[in-house]
């Protein structure tokens, strides 16, 4: 990720002329932070949809789900969150109540993330 940015700032550098290399690394920085705060941010829903899933465990409805659920409150990479998330819905799609809609939704919006 960083030497992608790197390199769309940098065209910008050589193009213009008018930033300096430190100012690049400093908006370098500033765009990893707020990327990898997304993602962090993402995750943190990952593992409440998660951990939803491990407590109501007893659910027939949920039954391979649960250890995909278990898992997934390993993962700490948002696209393997995105992954992990596509198997846990397709496990548990027998599964209603409100806690079943707010769950499924969060796992739809990680696995629609942008990596």
């Amino acid at each position: 990720m960083r030497y992608l940015i790197f390199g769309t700032i940098i065209v910008g550098v050589v193009v213009t002329g008018s930033l300096l290399i430190r100012e690049v690394f400093k908006i370098i920085d500033l765009l990893e932070y707020l990327i990898l705060k997304g993602d962090s941010t993402m995750i943190n829903k990952f593992h409440e949809a998660c951990q939803n899933i491990v407590d109501n465990a007893d659910q027939k409805a949920l039954n391979y789900a649960v250890n995909y659920a278990k898992y997934g409150l390993e993962i700490e990479e948002l696209a393997d969150a995105k992954i992990q998330a596509l198997y846990i819905l397709n496990n548990m799609t027998h599964w209603r109540g409100d806690l079943a809609k707010e769950t499924r939704a969060t796992l739809k919006e990680v696995a629609k993330a942008c990596c």
